[in-house]
């Protein structure tokens, strides 16, 4: 019988709530959670040399920049990981932010839960996941608009 396949995956957030939220989510036999932190720099090594972890991060409130600087931490640490942004709201100068940083996914938490985990795979393999109303503002060659909520 063939060895199922399965995703190892990191959170990331302040909110321990949020992080919990996402393990159980997360929980069946497609993903496995080896580490759930505060901060990218609280990851031990032994975490970032896994062959291709996902590293989720949830972030809610204004300090985006802070969510940007995870992202730029482990992109620098572990270029080969998956990272993907869970939001609590949807701006566009954030979505560019995230893109320009390194995430490979940006998901706001008003989609069903299927419906995340089925595009955190597609993440997993591979894809780069972002809100479908992204590729309007990219496609919009009015750049004036890049800060509207």
């Amino acid at each position: 019988m063939p060895k199922q396949q399965y995703f190892e995956a990191i959170l990331i957030g302040k909110s321990i709530l949020l992080r919990e939220g996402l393990a159980t989510i997360l929980h069946s036999p497609r993903f496995r959670i080896v580490a759930s932190v505060p901060w990218a720099d609280d990851l031990l090594l032994s975490h970032l040399q896994l062959e291709r972890p996902l590293f989720l991060i949830a972030h809610t409130g204004d300090d985006f920049e802070t969510a940007v600087e995870q992202i730029e931490v482990i992109r620098n640490r572990d270029p080969n990981g998956r990272i993907a942004m869970v939001t609590d709201r949807y701006r566009r100068v954030e979505l560019v932010s995230a893109l320009r940083a390194g995430a490979n996914g940006y998901f706001v938490d008003v989609m069903t839960c299927d419906v995340f985990v089925k595009s955190i795979e597609l993440v997993m393999m591979g894809e780069t996941i972002y809100p479908p109303a992204f590729l309007s503002f990219v496609l919009d060659t009015d750049t004036s608009t890049l800060d509207e909520s």
